[in-house]
């Protein structure tokens, strides 16, 4: 640990590198292990029915709320606040996404359209069961969350 009397500067530097490894070793011993293909498939499907009913016939209707959305403002969210999971090119590579398990989700390709537009708009607002993906509504309002989301769809349909 970083000593509280002087010391000379490599020695300060030695230490704060010790401090680091310490660090980053603990929080390697910590990761959880990763999801199978199995439990992935499970758990969406689980999370898509727990949507469907806490939803109701919504989960499939169109939100009229994307129509007045302004990505801009979106964009300028995604990079303050997605990006460091889900990654510049929304891939789910973010700078954080190698020590978060279950990995965070690609908001293009394929696998991005899984759920309803209602029902991404509810996980981005409530969060995500069992998975590090917080609940944005708190902090944005809902409001911001549809602007983050139209900023997604819009890069969904020019990638």
């Amino acid at each position: 640990l970083p000593r509280l009397v002087a010391a000379a500067p490599w020695e300060t530097t030695l230490d704060a590198l010790m401090l680091l490894l310490l660090v980053t070793a603990s929080a390697c011993l910590s990761m959880p292990e990763p999801e199978d293909a199995t439990a992935h498939a499970a758990r969406r499907q689980a999370n898509r029915a727990h949507l469907q009913q806490t939803l109701g016939a919504a989960y499939d209707l169109p939100v009229p709320e994307l129509a007045t959305a302004d990505p801009r403002n979106g964009q300028s969210i995604y990079h303050k606040s997605c990006v460091a999971c889900h990654g510049n090119e929304m891939d789910g590579r973010g700078g954080r996404a190698g020590v978060i398990m279950p990995p965070p989700s690609p908001l293009v390709g394929p696998a991005s359209t899984y759920y309803s537009d209602a029902g991404q708009l509810y996980l981005l607002e409530h969060g995500v069961p069992d998975t590090a993906m917080a609940a944005w509504g708190d902090r944005f309002g809902r409001a911001q969350v549809i602007d983050a989301y139209a900023y997604i769809l819009e890069q969904r349909a020019i990638r």
